[in-house]
């Protein structure tokens, strides 16, 4: 039984073939407390985001994700028969992949189909939102051709780089070209520092694992290594979503042997050599903040803060060099909906100092003021922008 005041959840990690068709099934009751807020089935979860499929003991199911804070409804509360009402009885929900649609069982009737949606993580559970008192009989999880669920040896995640849709992200694309296509991964560095390109995933550290890579230089300098950087986070994350929606999020990253300069200098000839090797480690601890409040229906704002502690290493003639220092980020709009079809949005976005062995940059603000017009039943739209018109 889990009593809640806001939203909770409890999961497990369960690896996913997502190419193949499977389900994702538990049974709720509703013992006591309020009767028009969900509970039911967490479908997934990862920092980015979480997919929910619930009821209420009023007979209404819902269907929604959320993501970075923001609540999105694909199927909004509706009331169903099917839909046992009331305490201390058991309802049946059953989400059912096949092939790119999702359907959606209650009590072994089909209620909704939908699109289905990439599964980004691993966690899987329960959900339950306001002050009640609910209990689950059973998760269970499967492929409906009937094979292992988690056989060995299988990959938690692979990537054939055969379109240009890929789950690797780079931090800093203003320096660092990068496309996927044709089997191959490229990733061009325009600069002379170290630049990074990762892929976020859920581990079970406790368990044996290995990461494999095959690697081919296409141009520039051969005296500079390239290869695999492995790192690690944990976070722990606040949701309330009422009309304020607010999520909280804290972090730490960790990271060892990663790629950094290795700067050298001959006493006698006073020429330095730089190069790059595995001989780095970095931390960051941070705390993210993203709000969104409506203060009518015409009037939205929304913040974003994060603010990140981070120590980096490396080696210069052989002598370890340390860096750390607080790095700062906000951003906050405002939208105003005019009309139906005119809408006007300003933002403000704050970019503090980032750290590197190399020093720090400065920091520096941006800010946007847009007017949007749609026409043709929202079919076209028409925007004008000023950026940084106040700098």
């Amino acid at each position: 039984t889990i009593t809640e005041g806001s939203r909770s959840t409890t999961s497990t990690s369960i690896y996913i073939d997502q190419i193949r068709d499977f389900s994702i099934e538990t049974s709720v009751i509703h013992y006591s407390g309020v009767t028009n807020r969900y509970s039911g089935l967490l479908i997934n979860k990862n920092a980015e985001g979480e997919i929910f499929f619930g009821i209420t003991a009023n007979g209404n199911f819902t269907f929604f994700e959320v993501k970075k804070g923001v609540l999105r409804d694909i199927i909004p509360y509706k009331l169903h028969a099917d839909i046992k009402k009331g305490n201390n009885v058991w309802n049946k929900l059953r989400l059912e992949k096949r092939g790119t649609v999702f359907h959606l069982y209650i009590n072994e009737t089909k209620v909704a189909t939908t699109a289905s949606l990439r599964l980004p993580g691993l966690d899987m559970g329960f959900v339950i939102s306001g002050v009640q008192s609910v209990g689950y009989d059973h998760l269970t999880v499967k492929y409906l051709d009937n094979k292992p669920l988690t056989p060995d040896q299988k990959s938690v995640s692979f990537e054939d780089f055969n379109t240009a849709e890929t789950s690797f992200v780079v931090p800093d694309k203003t320096n660092t070209e990068h496309y996927s296509q044709n089997g191959a991964y490229t990733i061009a560095n325009k600069t002379d520092q170290n630049r990074s390109s990762i892929v976020p995933l859920n581990l079970d550290g406790s368990r044996n694992f290995s990461v494999e890579a095959s690697l081919t230089h296409v141009s520039g300098i051969k005296n500079q290594s390239y290869g695999i950087t492995l790192g690690y986070a944990d976070e722990m994350n606040y949701s309330y979503f009422k009309k304020l929606q607010l999520n909280v999020g804290l972090r730490g990253m960790f990271f060892k042997d990663i790629i950094m300069p290795r700067v050298v200098t001959d006493e006698l000839t006073n020429i330095t050599r730089s190069s790059y090797g595995n001989n780095g480690t970095a931390t960051m601890v941070g705390l993210n903040v993203n709000a969104n409040y409506p203060f009518s229906n015409k009037l939205r704002a929304s913040l974003n803060l994060s603010a990140n502690y981070g120590m980096v290493s490396g080696e210069v003639n052989g002598t370890l060099i340390k860096a750390k220092g607080l790095m700062k980020r906000a951003f906050g709009s405002i939208t105003y909906k005019l009309s139906k079809t005119w809408q006007a949005t300003g933002s403000v976005n704050y970019n503090g100092r980032n750290f590197t062995l190399q020093g720090s940059s400065n920091a520096f603000v941006t800010s946007s003021l847009s007017i949007n017009k749609d026409f043709l039943a929202n079919k076209l739209s028409i925007s004008l922008a000023a950026n940084n018109a106040f700098v």
